[in-house]
């Protein structure tokens, strides 16, 4: 059986939030939704509460800069990998999210499978590198 892979949502939609967690039940059941964020500060929230693997988060967050959530994230949980899905193409701030330690990016119209086989990558990758 394959190992469910932890994963905490981070984005100001309510509505794109709740159509993740449905793609994940229906298409990629080795994804568990484990938590779910509207803000920065929730997602470090959500982090401490659920331990999760991996952290979907948008560029842009309210109260707090998704970079600065992200450095907060890693020092809780130095594991946890970062992956940006939004449709901003913001270079100036999409590196400040890498310099903080997000581990990718991906544009948030990707289709399912293509999501599921990014977060799969990292996840092995990362785990084989800490191993």
């Amino acid at each position: 059986m394959r190992k469910r892979i932890r994963v905490v949502i981070c984005n100001s939609s309510p509505m794109f939030r709740k159509g993740i967690q449905a793609l994940c039940r229906q298409q990629a059941s080795f994804l568990e939704i484990v938590g779910e964020a509207q803000t920065g500060k929730q997602a470090i929230e959500q982090v401490k509460r659920t331990q999760p693997d991996v952290v979907l988060m948008d560029v842009v967050t309210p109260e707090l800069s998704a970079a600065e959530a992200i450095r907060r994230m890693k020092t809780i949980r130095p594991r946890v990998m970062v992956l940006m899905l939004t449709l901003y193409d913001n270079k100036a701030m999409i590196e400040r999210c890498l310099e903080a330690g997000a581990s990718g990016l991906i544009s948030d119209d990707v289709s399912m499978p293509q999501l599921e086989r990014r977060i799969t990558a990292l996840y092995n990758a990362h785990y084989r590198r800490a191993a």
